[in-house]
């Protein structure tokens, strides 16, 4: 994040999609040891609850909203939004506003980055995944290296 939009301090970061995944647990567990200014977690209502209590560093600095409006983010984090089943289930219109869609990306602002953990399945709309502010492949890149020194300190 700091790297494509500058230091976290200054940043509103918006985390869209499934908050009780394990990538989006992890990420808010990072984001509490080094809070943006401002969070913002947008999801359904069967699907915001973090799993986990909000780091404390994290809880005065974060509000919740219904998705479709990116308006206001200088990083967007797409964790991905499964349609479920049973009463959890959620059809692709209902999950269209925490992806990036043609719609979505249209509220979000010229200047703002676009992240996802990967690998994207339909958070991403295909013929937005070459706009500028989608950096998931070179969020992706950057990522090899980190696992490759992990793996080599575990391996020895």
């Amino acid at each position: 994040m700091q790297r494509f939009a500058g230091p976290l301090e200054g940043l509103h970061v918006g985390i869209s999609g499934d908050l009780g995944i394990r990538g989006t647990r992890s990420l808010l567990a990072l984001l509490g040891r080094r809070p943006p200014r401002r969070l913002t977690l947008i999801a359904p209502p069967t699907r915001c609850s973090p799993g986990f209590l909000l780091p404390p560093a994290l809880e005065d600095r974060t509000d919740r909203r219904s998705g479709g409006d990116f308006s206001d983010l200088d990083v967007l984090h797409l964790g991905g939004l499964a349609p479920g089943s049973g009463d959890d289930y959620l059809d692709d219109a209902a999950r269209a506003p925490f992806a990036l869609t043609p719609a979505t990306a249209g509220t979000l602002p010229e200047t703002a980055v676009v992240l996802s953990p990967m690998p994207v399945i339909d958070e991403i709309a295909p013929e937005l995944r070459s706009d500028p502010r989608v950096r998931i492949f070179d969020q992706s890149d950057l990522g090899v290296s980190v696992r490759a020194a992990v793996l080599r300190l575990l391996l020895g």
